[in-house]
C-alpha cells in the first residue's frame, strides 16, 4: 500500500469524535455497505451528481456521504497510522482501522444531519462532495509530516442549511444563505460572508477567495496565484501559476512544487521525500512542506491547513491563520485584540509583556523596537530590523548584526556579531575571530571549513560538526565520541529524534513518533 500522509482531523471544522453507537447500520441500507467496513465509491444506479441531491432519498445521501467523505477520510487516516509508525492502539489490522474510522466519522459528522436532511432543511450538493473527495485524494501526499490543502473550505461546500441569518446552524460543517453565508464561527450561527471587494479574514461569499484581506475571484488555470485556494475549481497553485493538478509520483516535473504533497522533483521525476531524513532548508522537503525546528529540523506542511483543520505548528496554517492550542488552525486576530504570541496577530506582533497582552502595530524606521519579554518574532515593519533597540535597514558587510542576528541578503552574522559573507568549503576559518561562519553543511575544522562528519565518525562536539540527523554522543566506548544517528519513528528516545519525528514520553519512557501521529484521532478504548 502506498504511504499517504494525513492530518486526520484537519478536514472539517467539526472534528469531535462521536460514540460508535451512532455508527451507520440498517439506517443507510446494506446495499450501500453502511453496516460493515469502509466502502468504495458506489455510484450504481445513482443519478448524475451535477445538481444538489440529484433526486436521492435520505438513506442514499447518507450512504453517499459515508462512502465519498468518511470512507476516503478513513483510508487516509489508517494509511498514516500504519505507514507512519503511529501508535495503532486498538487497531490490530488495517481492516479494523478502516471500519472504526469510517464509523467514527459517520456517527459524529454525518448521521446527526439525518433529521435535517429528511425535513429538507439541509441539502447535499453531490458535485461539491465529489470535489471534496478529489481534493483529499490529490493534495494529501505521502510524507508523514501530514500535508493538507484548504480541505476545510472545500469540504464545507457540499452541505447547505436553509437556516436564516443569525439563527443556529445544523452543524459548523454546513453553509447557509444559498452559499452566501457561513456557520464556521464560535456561536455556530449563520452569518453572511463578505462579498467581492469587501474586507475578509478567511471565508468569502460563494466561490470567492480571501486574498490579502479582500474577497476576490479565484484564478483560472494559467493565471497567477499564491496558494492553492486562489485557484478556481480543483486547480492547484504550482510555481505561482494555477495548474490543472499536481504531478503524481513517477511523473515528469521541472520543480518540486509541481509534485504531489510530500514528493520532490529529482532529475525531472517526482519521487517521495524520505520522511525520516533531516532537513536544513525547504529544498530537502517535499511539495507543500517546509523545514521547521522542534528539537531538531523536520518537514511539516507549509501554509496549507485551512481554518478548522488540524495542525501542530503555526507554519502549517494557511495565510491569515495560526495554530490555536497547537491543534486547530484559527483566524488571526486584529490589532488591539488579546493574544499570547505574535503568530496570532493578523498585523504587527503580540506585546506579551503588557498587562493586557494585545496585538500591536509594527514599529517604523527610527522607532524603538525593544521586544517584550518572551517575544521572538518581528517588531519592526517589513524591510527593517531591530539594531540597538531602533528599527533600521538591514546591516551591510562589516556592520553590527541586528538584535536577532539579521543581516542584508546574502550575509550571515559572524562570531564577532558583524555581518559577513559565508566562508566556502576549503577556505580558512577561525571560530574565535570576528568573521563569518562556514556555509551551511560545513563546520570550522582546524582552521578550514570542512564538510560535516558522517555517521560513526569521531567527533569533538564542535558546533555543526556532525551532519543532519546526527549528534556527537558517547554511547559506545567510554570517552569516545562519535557522530551517532538519532532514533527514528517507533524507536526509543531520550531527548531528540530524527528531524521528522518527535520524542513523545509515556509511562515507559520516550518513543519517536512522526508528527502526523499527533493529528490522528486516538484509537477507541478497549471497552
Amino acid at each position: 500500500m502506498g504511504s499517504i500522509a494525513v492530518c486526520a482531523a484537519c478536514v472539517l471544522v467539526l472534528v469531535a469524535c462521536g460514540d460508535d453507537d451512532g455508527a451507520p447500520g440498517a439506517d443507510a441500507g446494506n446495499d450501500a455497505g453502511v453496516d460493515g467496513g469502509p466502502v468504495e465509491n458506489d455510484d450504481a444506479g445513482a443519478p448524475d451528481s451535477g445538481s444538489p441531491d440529484a433526486g436521492l432519498d435520505t438513506d442514499a445521501l447518507l450512504a453517499r456521504m459515508r462512502a465519498r467523505f468518511c470512507g476516503t477520510r478513513a483510508n487516509l487516516t489508517c494509511d498514516a497510522a500504519f505507514d507512519c509508525e503511529c501508535d495503532r492502539g486498538e487497531r490490530p489490522d488495517l481492516a479494523s482501522c478502516l471500519t472504526t474510522e469510517t464509523q467514527r466519522c459517520y456517527a459524529s459528522m454525518i448521521q446527526p444531519l439525518r433529521e435535517h436532511l429528511e425535513s429538507g432543511r439541509v441539502t447535499v450538493d453531490l458535485a461539491a462532495l465529489d470535489a471534496c473527495e478529489a481534493r483529499m485524494r490529490d493534495n494529501l501526499g505521502a510524507a508523514c509530516s501530514g500535508n493538507v490543502d484548504d480541505l476545510a473550505e472545500w469540504c464545507a461546500r457540499f452541505l447547505m442549511d436553509e437556516v436564516a441569518e443569525g439563527e443556529e446552524c445544523a452543524s459548523p460543517l454546513v453553509r447557509c444563505l444559498d452559499g452566501e453565508g457561513t456557520c464556521a464561527n464560535e456561536a455556530g450561527t449563520c452569518e453572511r460572508a463578505p462579498a467581492l471587494g469587501e474586507t475578509c479574514t478567511f471565508t468569502c461569499r460563494g466561490d470567492l477567495v480571501c486574498r490579502g484581506g479582500t474577497c476576490a475571484e479565484r484564478a483560472d488555470v494559467g493565471e497567477t496565484c499564491e496558494a492553492d485556494s486562489d485557484c478556481a475549481g480543483t486547480a492547484l497553485c504550482v510555481e505561482g501559476t494555477c495548474a490543472a493538478s499536481r504531478v503524481a509520483v513517477g511523473g515528469a516535473c521541472d520543480a518540486t512544487s509541481e509534485c504531489t504533497g510530500g514528493a520532490l522533483c529529482d532529475e525531472g521525476e517526482c519521487v517521495m521525500a524520505d520522511p525520516t531524513a533531516g532537513c536544513e532548508d525547504d529544498s530537502t522537503c517535499g511539495a507543500l512542506t517546509t523545514c521547521e525546528p522542534y528539537s531538531a529540523q523536520h518537514c511539516v506542511g507549509r501554509g496549507s491547513v485551512a481554518i478548522g483543520g488540524a495542525c501542530l505548528v503555526d507554519e502549517q496554517c494557511a495565510p491569515g491563520a495560526y495554530c490555536e492550542g497547537y491543534s486547530t488552525c484559527a483566524a488571526r486576530v486584529a490589532i488591539g485584540e488579546n493574544c499570547d504570541r505574535s503568530a496570532m496577530c493578523a498585523d504587527g506582533y503580540c506585546d506579551v509583556g503588557s498587562p493586557s497582552a494585545t496585538c500591536v502595530a509594527p514599529a517604523a524606521e527610527g522607532e524603538g523596537c525593544d521586544a517584550p519579554i518572551g517575544h521572538l518574532g518581528q517588531v519592526c515593519a517589513d524591510g527593517l530590523v531591530c539594531v540597538g533597540s531602533t528599527c533600521r535597514t538591514p546591516p551591510a558587510e562589516g556592520q553590527p548584526c541586528g538584535d536577532q542576528n539579521e543581516c542584508a541578503t546574502g550575509l550571515v552574522c559572524g562570531t564577532g556579531n558583524r555581518c559577513r559573507t559565508p566562508i566556502a568549503l576549503g577556505a580558512a576559518c577561525d571560530v574565535t575571530a570576528p568573521q563569518s561562519p562556514c556555509v551551511a553543511g560545513a563546520f570550522c575544522d582546524a582552521g578550514t571549513c570542512a564538510a560535516a562528519r558522517a555517521a560513526n565518525a569521531s567527533c569533538d562536539g564542535v558546533p555543526g560538526e556532525c551532519g543532519t540527523g546526527l549528534a556527537c554522543l558517547d554511547i559506545a566506548t567510554p570517552h569516545t565520541f562519535v557522530c551517532t544517528p538519532l532514533p527514528g519513528a517507533g524507536e526509543l528516545c531520550a531527548i531528540e529524534c530524527v528531524s521528522d519525528s518527535l520524542c513523545v514520553f509515556g509511562p515507559f519512557g520516550g518513543r519517536c513518533q512522526n508528527p502526523v501521529c499527533n493529528a490522528i484521532p486516538a484509537p477507541p478504548p478497549p471497552f
